[in-house]
């Protein structure tokens, strides 16, 4: 009997240790498992808070560029450099607006072309008015010579209209006259 329970003990013992080495191997793996379980939480809440950050700015940032592209071209600035990246939404926003800008530069530099055509046909008129009133001006004064001329011969005509009717006078109360004809002695 004795011998049966010393083989009943050793196999009592022999399930203690492997039971005590068991439930430390578990302990063990647990430990581990918790210290995994953790990180995978500390990972999972890092990148929870990354993405809660980095979504917004995402679309924060091309709506922030794009108000500031809009407000630029409002203030008349179609220089400013517009880079579009990616082929979302606020990409296609961007580019709509990279197009807009290309096209008012565009009809600025067809306007700007079109006010220096009017300046310079504007100063080729200007010259032509000056050219043509300093002609009028020169026409003027030829016409008051020519008027002053004409009052001259004028007066020399009535003048000599005049003496000429004072000698016919002389003449006909001096008896030279005959039937309304003069005539001159020789």
């Amino acid at each position: 009997f004795r011998q049966a329970l010393d083989g009943m003990h050793s196999i009592l013992v022999f399930n203690r240790e492997g039971t005590a080495g068991a439930a430390r191997k578990a302990r063990d793996h647990v430990v581990v498992a918790e210290q995994m379980l953790m990180a995978a939480v500390a990972v999972v809440v890092l990148t929870g808070i990354a993405l809660v950050i980095w979504v917004p700015r995402s679309v924060t940032r091309p709506v922030q560029e794009a108000v500031a592209i809009a407000r630029s071209i409002a203030d008349g600035d179609l220089t400013r450099p517009i880079q579009v990246q990616g082929r979302d939404e606020l990409s296609h926003l961007l580019q709509a607006l990279a197009n807009m800008q290309s096209q008012l530069a565009q009809l600025v530099a067809r306007v700007r072309e079109g006010s220096q055509g009017v300046a310079s046909a504007s100063a080729e008129i200007a010259s032509g008015n000056q050219d043509l009133s300093a002609r009028t001006e020169r026409q003027a004064s030829a016409l008051q010579e020519t008027a002053a001329s004409m009052v001259q011969l004028g007066d020399t005509v009535a003048v000599a209209h005049w003496v000429a009717a004072c000698r016919l006078r002389r003449r006909q109360r001096a008896g030279g006259v005959h039937g309304g004809v003069g005539h001159r002695d020789a």
